[in-house]
């Protein structure tokens, strides 16, 4: 017999089948040949000596698991013991018997899913302890012979039969066996290892032990791995006791996690050390804690081992989480190891860190951070500065110095940089002392900075400024550069000057050395868009933003703002100046990627009906019509797919716009080093110049946010589904206007500068009120459009600022808020508040989260809501309950009519915030915990709201639904019914 969940079973598979043919005639077959241990029965453990099995029984209160000794759990159901690992912290499952790597053959050799799950064999099997709870190796990885697997094996045991679910986060492809049968086959898409819980899984445990198994395997380009936790509802399994395979206990020091934050003062670093638990549990009360620096060879300062700190730490505050500020003097922190030691055990568990420091620089910038910021790098704290320095400086400087700080204590390898750097904040911090702004008539590139109205965080840009801005006396162009995926916003203005790095260069290096830049009399600005948000709604703010800045800092041509930008930053370029047409004069998009229903994913899946909605209102080619006073200069390479760029130039020509189309021979993705060459590009784009008033205008736009070209403006459009579009002629001659629509129910015409006496509306004429100042506002009624000198009143309507879609919410300030009020979600409600407080892996952006009963009154106005969490759980949704359109019932959630039963059902949506009608309330909740959880799986492309269950954890991220399914989903009307 061997083991097998948690039951003593008759030896059956591949050993059994090799001892039987090996044995010859007169042979005698031993009883057993190899050391796997057996459980005889429920009280005696085997183990296998001499090819005889010796019966060893376990002694009182313990039970045989899966050949071991462990005390026995199941003796009273609901009694306490310290068998095994039981859950602290998170809960992971942290500790594991691993084998492999297998091969494919080997794996089915085991028997996975069949009466003996893991059969006896010779593969090496080792031990596992994983503080993070992520149980992940990189190496695993693809090997030349073919893919290899790794299996990992643990027993659950538990008090008394119930059912349960595993909770689990996956990379790679991951299979896993509960009491041999299979509950999960699942290969992610590389996104979910960003948060927990991906994956909920129903599993039925019995009393007593229950088999774990689980099959670890990569998938290009994606290293494998996974952590798993079991859970009842929303809390943990409280009567877990868990061990590896062979009943090895990982100790309370191998499953701590430990991290030193490297930080700076004045003559010494003072790391601060932090201690974690992020799983379960072995029965210590305690961890001991020893914190050493050790001498290195010919130390002059340091001749013996110094003791930083010696303390223990109790179980209940690592499962929490405790910290430690160390300081350690620059005369002993130079080169030397820091030692951690966790545990009693002799030899301790050890960790080892390097401390660097560069010298008298780290002091230097230590200095200038403890003289102007209140806080470390990584606070959000305002700057101690002299409040006569404007915002704009302050900001700049604050964000300089944070860096320089930032970089010093992560021990920057390029000390040369370091020094020139903290040279210039000094100089300026000297002029700051003497009541003068640092940043007044400087030249050349300026690093600069403005902190953001959406999430409050210090905001990079790099900025050249002309030196022959002193003798032209005039405003001058002002040229934006949209940076590529993973480059700097340095690199990218190094680039559009012709100066970009050769092929092999040290890219870094050449982002932090710029070399001397031509002036051709124009101010260029590289956004740092956020990371690389690109085109995406934080990217967009984050140009608009940033050029609003520059505007108010220097002498800027306004009707000479052009924009150009490479790779991701092509695709910006096409797709910021036609959202805003009145803002820029040119645009030279260098291979970007235009085409979005060409993109491959959107390309290979079905979009459902809201989907087609969406695509379409994205689709920048769809708003080619407001380029009629933007021309295009786009350059694509001809071994890079021209075909993307292809869609813009085309549609630009069928309109008779101005574009030039530059298919450069024998090129791939990089055309920016020949576009960009001896600052031709710059030459062309600082020429354009855009018209202060043209007499024909046209917009077309598919979301009210884009809702402006020159004196025409968009109020309200007939329907959600289709894009709106007018078509404007001022005629000099009969002293009027000629506007075509569609799609539109109220536009505006500002008259101011125009003669004008009527208005023809798509082919009836209207005379215009009196005065030649202001707008003329025009609504759709019964009979066709009425010109009134009154703004349409749009309350409770969509507005251009508060119309949708669910991503619209962050072109606002946004507070995220978990729910509380049900101890059981409130895990599940922080860990989708932090999931939605990034939003986007391509974006920098965070925004601040905070418990429901911390928030005061006042930041209920002046910033969107994103709640986390259904009434029952966050007292700011029921706040908010009486003005959105769904309820929630015991077991159920209520939507336009319909009850939607389940506890994995949830719904996100957007609408007017209640508490200032001016910003919106985002709700992400559930009937149930898995329900809010759910959330997380939504895609990018959503529209106002939408009802999902279980059915949309079939993937995660992404822009298109694909395999996920919802219940319902869709836009509101205009009356946000």
């Amino acid at each position: 017999v061997v083991m097998a969940h948690g039951a003593c079973r008759p030896r059956t598979g591949a050993v059994e089948a090799r001892k039987t043919a090996s044995a010859g005639p007169s042979e005698v077959v031993p009883d057993c040949v190899d050391e796997t241990p057996r459980c005889r029965d429920p009280r005696t453990s085997e183990h296998c000596q001499a090819g005889k099995w010796q019966a060893t029984t376990c002694g009182e209160a313990n039970s045989c698991v899966l050949g071991s000794c462990l005390p026995d759990t199941r003796a009273e159901p609901g009694a306490e013991s310290d068998a095994g690992l039981r859950p602290f912290g998170g809960g992971w499952l942290n500790a594991w018997t691993v084998r492999g790597p297998l091969s494919e053959s080997e794996l089915a050799a085991l028997g996975l899913g069949s009466d003996v799950p893991v059969s006896d064999d010779e593969t090496p099997r080792s031990r596992a302890c994983v503080p993070d709870g992520f149980v992940s190796d990189a190496a695993w990885g693809l090997r030349a012979a073919g893919i290899q697997h790794r299996l990992l094996t643990g027993v659950a045991t538990v008090t008394r039969s119930q059912s349960a679910v595993l909770r689990v986060t996956v990379e790679g492809r991951v299979r896993i066996w509960v009491r041999g049968k299979a509950v999960l086959d699942r290969t992610s898409n590389g996104a979910e290892g960003s948060f927990s819980d991906a994956v909920l899984v129903p599993v039925e445990l019995e009393r007593g032990p229950n088999d774990v198994a689980v099959v670890v395997t990569p998938t290009s380009p994606v290293a494998p791995g996974f952590r798993a936790r079991f859970g009842v509802n929303s809390g943990a399994l409280l009567d877990l006791r868990w061990a590896t395979t062979h009943g090895q206990l990982c100790s309370l020091a191998e499953l701590t996690k430990a991290t030193l934050e490297p930080r700076i003062a004045v003559g010494a670093l003072v790391p601060r050390l932090n201690l974690s638990l992020e799983g379960l549990a072995p029965p210590e009360p305690e961890l001991s804690v020893r914190f050493t620096i050790s001498p290195v060879k010919g130390a002059p300062k340091l001749t013996v081992e110094e003791t930083l700190l010696d303390e223990r730490v109790s179980l209940e505050r690592l499962s929490v989480g405790v910290s430690f500020d160390l300081r350690i003097p620059f005369d002993l922190a130079s080169s030397r190891t820091a030692r951690l030691e966790l545990g009693h055990a002799e030899p301790p568990n050890t960790r080892t860190f390097t401390l660097v420091h560069q010298g008298s620089v780290t002091d230097r910038i230590a200095k200038l951070a403890g003289e102007f910021l209140t806080g470390t790098s990584r606070d959000l704290t305002v700057a101690t500065l002299p409040e006569s320095l404007s915002e704009d400086s302050r900001a700049s400087f604050e964000n300089a110095l944070r860096t320089l700080q930032r970089d010093a204590e992560n021990s920057h390898p390029d000390t040369a940089w370091l020094k020139l750097r903290t040279t210039e904040l000094e100089r300026m911090a000297t002029a700051i002392h003497q009541g003068l702004d640092p940043y007044a008539d400087r030249f050349g590139v300026q690093y600069r900075a403005y902190r953001s109205s959406l999430d409050g965080r210090l905001q990079p840009y790099v900025l050249y400024v002309p030196g022959s801005m002193r003798r032209q006396k005039k405003p001058l162009p002002l040229v934006v550069i949209a940076h590529g995926l993973n480059h700097d916003p340095a690199l990218a203005l190094r680039i559009v000057f012709g100066q970009g790095p050769k092929e092999n260069d040290d890219r870094g290096f050449a982002t932090r050395h710029l070399p001397p830049l031509p002036d051709y009399g124009t101010f260029v600005l590289a956004p740092g868009g956020y990371r690389d948000a690109g085109q995406r709604t934080v990217g967009e703010a984050d140009i608009l933003d940033a050029i609003a800045h520059v505007r108010s800092l220097y002498p800027i041509d306004e009707q000479r703002i052009a924009i150009t930008g490479y790779s991701l930053g092509g695709t910006v370029s096409f797709t910021v100046p036609l959202h805003y047409p009145s803002l820029f004069s040119a645009a030279a998009p260098l291979c970007g990627y235009p085409n979005l229903l060409g993109y491959t994913e959107v390309l290979h899946t079905p979009a459902v009906p809201y989907e087609a909605v969406m695509l379409e209102r994205r689709y920048i080619r769809n708003y080619a019509e407001n380029g009629l006073h933007l021309p295009l200069h786009i350059v694509h390479g001809e071994r890079d797919n021209p075909a993307r760029s292809a869609v813009m130039a085309t549609r630009y020509r069928e309109l008779g716009y101005s574009r030039i189309f530059n298919i450069e021979p024998l090129l791939g993705h990089n055309v920016w080093d020949s576009a960009y060459e001896d600052g031709k590009m710059l030459g062309w784009l600082r020429v354009n110049r855009r018209p202060q008033r043209p007499v024909h205008v046209r917009l077309k736009t598919g979301e009210l946010r884009y809702n402006r070209a020159y004196w025409l403006r968009l109020i309200a459009r007939s329907k959600e589904e289709q894009l709106a579009a007018l078509d404007a002629l001022y005629v000099a001659k009969e002293r009027r206007f000629e506007v075509s629509t569609e799609g539109v129910d109220a536009f505006a015409l500002a008259v101011s500068g125009f003669d004008a006496r009527t208005a023809r509306i798509d082919g009836v004429d209207l005379a215009l009120p009196e005065g030649l100042d202001g707008e003329r506002f025009f609504v759709r009624g019964p009979s066709g459009f009425r010109v009134s000198t009154n703004e349409p009143d749009l309350t409770g309507k969509k507005q251009p600022l508060v119309a949708g879609p669910l991503d619209d919410i962050l072109r606002h300030r946004v507070l995220i808020v978990y729910g509380t009020q049900l101890p059981a979600e409130t895990e599940t409600n922080r860990l989708v508040a932090e999931h939605w407080s990034s939003h986007d892996s391509w974006s920098g952006a965070h925004f601040p989260v905070m418990k429901d009963t911390d928030v005061t009154d006042a930041e209920l106005r002046g910033q969107s809501l994103v709640l986390i969490g259904r009434p029952e759980t966050n007292t700011l949704t029921a706040k908010a309950a009486f003005s959105l359109p769904v309820s929630f019932d015991a077991g159920a959630l209520s939507f336009h009519g319909t009850k939607h039963e389940g506890p994995e059902v949830g719904i996100s949506l957007i609408h007017p915030s209640p508490f200032d009608p001016a910003e919106y309330v985002v709700l992400h909740a559930g009937v149930g915990y898995a329900g809010t959880l759910a959330s997380r799986h939504l895609p990018r492309l959503v529209p106002d709201f939408v009802v999902y269950d279980a059915g949309i954890r079939a993937l995660y991220g992404g822009e298109l639904l694909g395999a996920r399914t919802v219940r319902d989903a869709g836009f509101f009307g205009a009356d946000w019914q």
